[in-house]
């Protein structure tokens, strides 16, 4: 089976599960993080040669590496908010240990995931705009110009938006006239930052002009932007994965 997993919140996590379907052989399964906390069975063990786990949903659903074989990964974070009957302090550690044990889950599921968890993120190391630009740089790519004393300005309804998933450059909303579309050196230096942010699936927010400038980059992009051919790339990068493990 495939997974979605997705804050409780992600109307874009259910519209990829509801694609998938439309397109998958094998079940697809929409998993929210708060599935994971209040209605989840947890068997999880670390030894030397790794981590390895089982979980059971409350509908008798089992993940494990066995029936589990492709994850679209948008989690942020696991927290404990919803135990109201703890104290604020026991909270704050059960969020702890729930994301730690959701890193540790994610990472023993190996290459089987669409962005996998990183030390700053459960879905891949979360960045500031900031640092997405200097990570740009280190690719050849330009940034737009910015003022680190004013509030971040990460969109504009005029930017072309593209959305890289394992080296494929996919284009979704925004302007696009004759005479700029994305050239195939454009096309390589997008996916040179996609592999240097350690990142199997980003969205970036380019300023429409007559050369490639990056605005910004997400690891959580808007999904729906892209339609059918981004569907169409998130399939294909599944059937990939299929028997893939660490």
């Amino acid at each position: 089976m495939w997974l979605v997993l997705g804050q409780d919140n992600d109307v874009e996590a259910r519209w990829v599960a509801a694609g998938l379907r439309a397109r998958a052989d094998r079940p697809v399964a929409l998993v929210s993080a708060a599935m994971l906390v209040h209605d989840c069975q947890w068997e999880h063990r670390v030894g030397t040669a790794g981590a390895s786990s089982r979980l059971v949903l409350g509908d008798g659903t089992v993940l494990d590496p066995t029936t589990v074989d492709g994850v679209v990964n948008r989690l942020c974070w696991l927290g404990a908010e919803g135990f109201a009957g703890a104290s604020v302090r026991d909270r704050e550690y059960a969020t702890g240990e729930f994301n730690a044990l959701g890193l540790s889950w994610l990472e023993s599921l190996g290459g089987r995931v669409v962005n996998r968890p990183a030390g700053s993120g459960l879905a891949g190391s979360w960045r500031r705009m900031a640092e997405w630009r200097g990570l740009a740089r280190t690719v050849g790519l330009p940034v737009a110009p910015y003022d680190s004393d004013e509030p971040e300005v990460t969109t504009s309804e005029t930017d072309r938006v593209v959305l890289v998933l394992d080296g494929e450059v996919i284009e979704g909303g925004g302007p696009t006239r004759p005479g700029l579309e994305l050239t195939p050196a454009s096309r390589d230096v997008l996916a040179a930052l996609q592999r240097a942010s350690g990142l199997d699936l980003l969205g970036a927010h380019l300023v429409t002009g007559e050369r490639l400038v990056l605005r910004s980059a997400s690891f959580l992009p808007s999904m729906s932007l892209f339609g059918e051919a981004g569907l169409d790339a998130l399939h294909k990068a599944l059937m990939n994965r299929r028997g893939v493990g660490r």
